[in-house]
C-alpha cells in the first residue's frame, strides 16, 4: 500500500534557482538549497516531509569548484553530467519510484509535470516551494549575507548528526525510491562518480 512508503522529494535545481524567488531566497546556491531543502523536508513542521528522501537534480555538471556531493545528510545532490539534461534524469527517477503518489516533484517544467501527472504524484512550482523555505527560515526578509550567515550555523549540526548515524546506524527505510534504483537509473544514463572525474579533467583541459 502506498501509505507503507515515506514521502520521496524532487527538486529540478535549476528551475528553482532560476525561477522568481523570494527576497530572503536571492543568491541561493546548489549547497544551500540542499541544506535547506534536507532541514526543511525533515523539520516536525515541514509542509513537504520527506522520510523517503530529497533528491536535487542539476543540469551539466559541477565546475571545477562545485560541489560533488551534497553537503547535508538529508539531500542528495545529484547532476546530470555534460551533455545531458537534469529534465531526463528527473523523469527517470519519478518512473523508477515505487510509490509515485507519495512523492512530491518541484518543477515548472512542462514536461516534468506531465510526466508526474501521469504518475499521479504531487507538484509543486518551483515559486511555491520557494516560499515554503522562506517560511522555514521564519523570517519575512532577510538578505543572502543572513542567509548565508544562518545556514553555516547548520554545517556543525549535519557533521554531529553524520557521526551519529556513523556510531548508531538506523535500519534500512522501505523507501519508495531505493538507492539501489536511483543509482541503476543513474548507471543508465551514464552518472556515476568516474564520470564526475572524466567531467571535472575535460574542464581542467579546456582552461589549457
Amino acid at each position: 500500500m502506498a501509505g507503507e512508503y515515506p514521502v520521496t522529494l524532487i527538486i529540478d535545481a535549476n528551475n528553482l534557482l532560476l525561477c522568481r524567488l523570494p527576497q530572503a531566497l536571492l543568491g541561493l546556491d546548489e549547497a544551500q538549497l540542499c541544506r535547506l531543502a534536507g532541514q526543511e523536508a525533515t523539520s516536525p513542521n515541514s509542509a513537504t516531509s520527506a522520510a523517503g528522501g530529497v533528491f536535487v537534480v542539476c543540469d551539466a555538471a559541477p565546475g571545477p569548484l562545485g560541489l560533488l556531493t551534497s553537503p547535508s545528510s538529508q539531500a542528495e545532490l545529484i547532476y546530470a553530467g555534460h551533455g545531458k539534461r537534469a529534465d531526463d534524469i528527473i523523469i527517470a527517477l519519478i518512473q523508477a519510484d515505487h510509490a509515485p503518489r507519495r512523492l512530491t516533484v518541484v518543477t515548472n517544467d512542462l514536461e516534468i509535470r506531465q510526466a508526474a501527472r501521469r504518475r499521479r504524484a504531487r507538484i509543486l512550482s518551483s515559486e511555491d516551494y520557494a516560499h515554503q523555505l522562506t517560511k522555514h527560515l521564519g523570517r519575512d526578509a532577510i538578505d543572502i549575507d543572513d542567509l548565508q550567515s544562518l545556514l553555516q550555523q547548520t554545517v556543525a549540526d549535519d557533521a554531529r548528526e553524520n557521526e551519529k548515524e556513523d556510531a548508531h546506524p538506523s535500519p534500512r527505510r522501505n523507501d519508495g525510491l531505493p538507492p539501489e534504483d536511483v543509482a541503476d537509473w543513474l548507471h543508465e544514463f551514464g552518472i556515476d562518480d568516474a564520470d564526475h572525474e572524466a567531467d571535472d579533467e575535460a574542464d581542467d583541459d579546456d582552461k589549457h
